[in-house]
């Protein structure tokens, strides 16, 4: 079938999740943004992962779009798509299997026009003719890969929002260089290239360039964390590590330890993914990520990793031998110690 387009599995496509109303962003928002990320359910860490990059990179505005089964395209949505300036296609097995559904496939090729606006993300699939199927100017667009480094999605977004300001202002670019090879200068050597699976952690992938240990930090609680560099810095110039999540921004200055490595005190910031980036004087050197997190999520985690979450609570509360109506006894009274006056609303 047409679904199975250039995918790469290891087992069974991922499941389809349910639409999220939160998906998609406000109208008002999206006609800010240069960016928007097209992207399916497997797809949804690498999402979130371009979207701190590409904000904390370069301060582009990004606002990220899933589909689904249920996605449909209005006329307002393609004219507020029309007035950004790049169009980010995280191609991943459900993607392609989404893509082959009629409203889809036609809203689709409405909105992945012109062809210079748009950056294809390999995500675990490969190249092949066959897409054409589905994208009729694919091979005209700019691709890059995971495999690729950070740096690579930021120039191809960045020469994506440029050619579309250069043309919305009449300047065409010049040159005698076909349309093709600025595409060949920012895959580099990816073309092809798949990957094990499109659900592997961003952090995983900037790895290769930095090291942050720990890359998990508690919430509200102060924690020195060290940077670890592939690339020499000069330690006579000032170094600083940008903090960024959502709106608010922290930069914090940093302590040589040597050439390769930073200590730093990180801030205080909201739980969640928190995009890193090291600043050797005005000059950005890598990008990475750190999660936050809250004393609840921490639990929630510990417990979804668990085997038998009522035997992990047990040990916990030195309830042994394990005894799930101790437990209930146990939890039951504490939720009455602790419940306020005037009763939950």
């Amino acid at each position: 079938s047409r679904g199975g387009i250039g995918a790469r599995r290891g087992g069974d496509a991922p499941g389809r999740g349910a639409h999220t109303p939160g998906a998609m962003a406000a109208a008002g928002q999206l006609a800010r943004s240069n960016v928007v990320i097209f992207y399916a359910e497997d797809a949804k860490e690498w999402s979130a992962y371009l979207v701190s990059l590409l904000a904390s990179a370069s301060h582009f505005d990004v606002v990220p779009h899933t589909v689904n089964e249920s996605t449909s395209f209005t006329s307002r949505d393609f004219s507020q798509f029309r007035k950004c300036k790049c169009h980010l296609v995280l191609l991943s097995p459900q993607f392609l299997e989404l893509a082959v559904l009629p409203a889809l496939e036609h809203g689709l090729q409405r909105i992945l026009v012109p062809a210079h606006k748009v950056v294809m993300f390999l995500c675990a699939v490969t190249e092949t003719e066959d897409l054409r199927t589905l994208f009729r100017e694919w091979k005209k667009w700019k691709r890059v890969s995971c495999d690729d480094d950070p740096d690579v999605f930021v120039t191809a977004v960045g020469e994506a929002i440029s050619e579309s300001f250069s043309r919305d202002s009449g300047c065409e670019t010049t040159g005698s260089e076909p349309q093709a090879e600025p595409q060949a200068k920012v895959r580099s050597n990816v073309t092809k290239s798949p990957v094990e699976s499109p659900s592997q952690p961003p952090r995983d992938h900037q790895e290769k360039l930095v090291k942050v240990l720990p890359d998990r930090i508690q919430c509200g609680v102060p924690q020195q964390i060290f940077v670890i560099l592939k690339v020499k810095l000069d330690t006579k110039v000032k170094s600083e590590i940008d903090f960024a999540f959502g709106g608010k921004a922290v930069r914090v200055p940093t302590t040589f330890i040597n050439e390769y490595t930073l200590s730093v005190q990180a801030p205080d910031m909201p739980s969640g993914l928190v995009a890193l980036t090291v600043y050797s004087g005005d000059l950005k050197v890598c990008s990475a990520t750190l999660i936050y997190y809250t004393d609840m999520e921490e639990i929630e985690n510990l417990l979804k990793n668990t085997i038998n979450p009522v035997e992990f609570m047990c040990q916990a509360f030195h309830i042994i031998p394990y005894n799930r109506d101790t437990l209930d006894k146990l939890l039951t009274e504490s939720l009455r110690r602790n419940m306020p006056v005037n009763g939950l609303h």
